[in-house]
């Protein structure tokens, strides 16, 4: 990966963290990273290990190709969770 996608990676992973409600201290407790190392990444740019990839795209709710490219092989997946997110946060509100 080169800097530009690497930054970009990271611009997605806190666009689907503010969009997921969640912040990055809770998204590297469900991940099982290591937040000082996941800061490190961030604020430097850094490529992240395939296994923390893997783990952030599990606890955000999407592959690790969207993390990467942005764009997702199933997009209807993504938009499936979008709606089905609406719904569960529409239910609670009742």
């Amino acid at each position: 990966m080169n800097e530009q996608e690497i930054k970009e990676l990271w611009d997605r992973v806190k666009t689907l963290c503010k969009k997921n409600q969640i912040t990055h201290i809770e998204m590297c407790e469900k991940a099982n990273i290591d937040l000082g190392r996941f800061k490190a990444q961030l604020a430097r740019n850094g490529e992240p290990k395939v296994s923390d990839a893997l783990a952030i795209a599990r606890v955000l709710k999407v592959s690790v190709e969207y993390l990467i490219t942005g764009t997702e092989k199933n997009d209807y997946k993504i938009k499936y969770e979008n709606f089905k997110d609406k719904i569960e946060r529409a239910l609670s509100e009742e």
